[in-house]
């Protein structure tokens, strides 16, 4: 693992930050084959459509993190909430709480040491990304940085990221950033690629001042 230092010396990219904040809303499905009135009240109500969007990232991380005997367990979670949360509401208020909720449950990470929180806004994860990149450059790092996914913060200091991230030609790498303290960490080897044992690094490497 290499650590490098906004004061001192402790830090690893970034480049394609390509379209990192998109301009209005998407939900996470086709809205040109949304068929039922639920799908249709998601569409049209930007709000939601931006939480169904921050939810299917979310999940998507979850069933990437998961192990091949625990991903039907979250498949048809998901599949349950549809159905008797979302689907059976009939106002747009009515889904927002629906998202809400999920997406806290979703977003949610238990560790030896703590607890963290997923970020699945793309606003957010695109800003994220950005910080690491100039944070990279300040060091010296210069390698382009690619997609950065199941990027977290640690709920006991909400400026401490963890990310896996594109590194130039490695994929992934494992990096933690807090730049009010200096600290930045890249771990290109031997980790284990689930929500905790990044928030399990971040933690030890990058916890903030």
């Amino acid at each position: 693992m290499k650590m490098y230092s906004l004061c001192a010396l402790k830090f690893p990219l970034v480049l394609g930050l390509l379209a990192l904040a998109p301009h209005g809303f998407a939900a996470g499905f086709d809205c040109g084959k949304a068929s039922s009135s639920v799908e249709k009240m998601i569409c049209a109500t930007p709000a939601v459509s931006a939480q169904d969007d921050t939810l299917g990232r979310l999940y998507k991380w979850r069933l990437e993190e998961a192990s091949i005997a625990n991903k039907p367990g979250i498949t048809a979670a998901q599949k349950s909430w549809i159905a008797q949360k979302r689907d059976t509401c009939s106002t747009s208020d009515c889904l927002s709480s629906a998202y809400e909720a999920r997406i806290v449950e979703l977003a949610a990470i238990k560790f030896n040491g703590g607890s963290a929180t997923y970020v699945g806004e793309a606003a957010e994860v695109a800003r994220i990304t950005k910080q690491i990149q100039q944070d990279l450059r300040k060091v010296g790092i210069t390698q382009p940085l690619g997609t950065c996914s199941h990027v977290l913060s640690l709920d006991s200091h909400p400026k401490s990221y963890g990310a896996f991230c594109d590194l130039g030609k490695q994929k992934p790498v494992e990096i933690c950033d807090e730049n009010m303290a200096g600290n930045l960490a890249v771990n290109f080897y031997g980790f284990e690629q689930t929500s905790a044992g990044l928030a399990a690094f971040t933690q030890a490497v990058c916890p903030g001042g």
